[in-house]
């Protein structure tokens, strides 16, 4: 065999063998950009719940001491009104 054969031969050799090797890195970071996606995607779907969770929780106190506060409100205009 010549040079320039053996030289043919190991260039056609390290194509094919490292061929695979670069499909599988664009596979590999497919998937990792893909789980990462998933995981933002649940992040936002807990912040969401933790939000609207907390809204309601501020809601529930709020309320009634706007309720009170109107009540209370509404008792002084009609005591002063009978004045």
């Amino acid at each position: 065999m010549n040079t320039k054969m053996m030289l043919t031969a190991a260039v056609v050799f390290c194509a094919t063998a490292f061929a695979p090797v670069q499909a599988n890195e664009v596979s590999v970071s497919q998937i990792m950009a893909d789980l990462l996606q998933k995981q933002a995607a649940e992040l936002q779907e807990q912040l969401r719940n933790s939000v609207k969770e907390n809204l309601q929780q501020m809601m529930e106190q709020l309320v009634p001491k706007v309720t009170e506060t109107a009540e209370l409100s509404t008792e002084q205009s009609k005591e002063e009104a009978a004045e």
